[in-house]
């Protein structure tokens, strides 16, 4: 059966202190409004 409602998802994703503390010196602030130069700069090529 497929339903065609969106349906709320929590995603749960556990980083070292270490880190989430790089990421955000690169700018990354973990919030779903982050622009994708942000997002680009953050991610690992291959990973």
């Amino acid at each position: 059966m497929r339903v065609e409602v969106f349906r709320r998802a929590y995603i749960l994703a556990f980083r070292s202190g270490d880190s989430v503390a790089a990421e955000r010196e690169l700018g990354f602030t973990h919030s779903h409004n982050d622009g994708s130069d942000v997002l680009d700069g953050v991610g690992r090529q291959g990973a």
